[in-house]
Order: C-alpha cells, then structure tokens, then sequence
C-alpha cells in the first residue's frame, strides 16, 4: 500500500489533496510507474518470506510513482486552493 504524502490530514482541503493524490497515483499516466512499484513490492515480498531476506528494495519505484502523482495533483490542487 502506497501512502499519500499528506500524512496529517488538517483540513477538507488536505483531504482534497490526498484524494487528487491517489487519483493520479492510479490514473492513466502513472500507470507504467504504478507496475513497476507493484511488481517490486511483489518480488520483495516474495523474497522475504521464501529466502528469508529480501536483497533489493523498491524505494527507486515508489520515488518514480510518487514524482508521477505529485507532479499530476500539484496543479489540480493549487487551482482549488487559489
């Protein structure tokens, strides 16, 4: 699971923006880099519970995911907040 980066949520409009957030994290646009972290998370865990340690970590994919949907919600959410 994929965390919003608005961890405390204040206000309607941090929630609006979490909302925007995961819609973008889920859209057409971010969908390569949204394969790309789910496969990773799939093979890690796979390793930590077969081999006993996974070797690789998915932080490089959930950086590319997460850059996908920020750079998608910033300008829907700056326009609610103007």
């Amino acid at each position: 699971m994929l965390l919003c980066p608005c961890f405390f949520v204040r206000t309607t409009a941090d929630a609006g923006g979490c909302l925007m957030y995961t819609e973008c994290r889920n859209s057409k646009e971010c969908a390569p880099a949204k394969h790309h972290f789910d496969e990773c998370v799939e093979r890690v865990t796979a390793a930590q519970s077969e081999e006993g340690g996974a070797k690789e970590d998915c932080v490089e994919e959930f950086f590319h995911l997460a850059h996908c949907a920020t750079a998608c919600a910033a300008p829907k959410l700056w326009s609610v907040l103007k």
